[in-house]
C-alpha cells in the first residue's frame, strides 16, 4: 500500500461524531504529513451533549469543532500539517485537494458539494453515511462519469431518512460511528493500494452492524 504520508491533501467535510473520529484515524495511520495535510471543514462548536458520541471532551464544550479536534489531533503527531476551516461548505466554496471526505447529517448538503463544490484536481470521495444500526461508506471518483451516475442512484432527500436525529439523538450511536468511520478508512487504504484511484475498489459498503452483515459494490467505469 503506499504511504498515507504521501496519498495527497485530503478535506474533510463535518467533524461530528463519525467525522472526527475519520480524523483521528487518518493521523493514526500516517495521513496528515507535509504531501496529506488536512483541512477540516465545519461551522459548529461542541457542546455538551456531543462529548458521549464524538471526539470531545468537555474541556472542549463552547469551542469550534475543528479547532477542537485539530488539538487533539495536534496531540497524537505534532508536526501535523493542519488547517481549519470554520464554515458550511455551499456553492461559491471550491474544495480542489485530490482527497474529499464527506461525513455530513444532511443528504441536501451532500448533493450540494458534489454538484458545486468539487474542483478539477479531486480524484477521489469518500462519503459517509449512518444511522444506530448501519452504516454505510461510499468512495468514488467524481470525474468518472459512471461513478458519478452510480452514486446518484443512492441519493435520496433529508425527509427519507430514517434517523433524523442522527449523532445528537437519544438512541445510542456509539458503536456505529466507529463502524461507519472504520469502512471510510478502510475505502481511504483501499484508494492507495490502487495507486490513487477509486477505480475498481469496493466503492460502496453497507454494513447491517445489528445483523453483522455486510453488502459490499463495485462500480462499473
Amino acid at each position: 500500500m503506499a504511504s498515507p504520508e504521501k496519498a495527497g491533501a485530503i478535506s474533510l467535510v463535518g467533524v461530528g461524531g463519525v467525522g472526527s473520529r475519520v480524523a483521528e484515524g487518518l493521523v493514526r495511520i500516517g495521513a496528515g504529513g507535509r504531501y496529506s495535510s488536512l483541512t477540516l471543514y465545519d461551522p459548529d462548536c461542541f457542546e455538551k451533549h456531543n462529548v458521549k458520541n464524538q471526539l470531545c471532551t468537555p474541556h472542549y464544550v463552547g469551542a469550534p469543532k475543528v479547532d477542537a479536534v485539530a488539538d487533539q489531533l495536534l496531540d497524537i503527531n505534532t508536526d501535523l500539517y493542519i488547517d481549519t476551516v470554520e464554515v458550511v461548505v455551499k456553492r461559491g466554496l471550491v474544495l480542489d485537494t485530490p482527497i474529499v471526505i464527506l461525513c455530513l447529517d444532511s443528504m441536501q448538503a451532500r448533493r450540494e458539494i458534489v454538484e458545486h463544490c468539487l474542483g478539477p484536481n479531486v480524484q477521489c470521495v469518500i462519503e459517509t453515511r449512518m444511522d444506530s444500526a448501519v452504516g454505510c461508506s461510499l468512495c468514488f471518483d467524481p470525474r468518472n462519469k459512471k461513478h458519478h451516475e452510480c452514486w446518484w442512484i443512492y441519493w435520496y432527500h433529508d425527509d427519507e431518512t430514517e434517523n433524523k436525529a442522527g449523532c445528537n439523538g437519544q438512541t445510542p450511536v456509539i458503536s456505529a460511528i466507529f463502524g461507519t468511520a472504520s469502512l471510510a478508512l478502510k475505502q481511504f487504504e483501499a484508494y492507495l493500494r490502487k495507486e490513487r484511484s477509486a477505480i475498481g475498489i469496493q466503492n460502496r459498503v453497507y454494513t447491517d452492524f445489528d445483523n453483522c452483515y455486510t453488502k459490499v459494490e463495485t462500480w462499473p467505469t
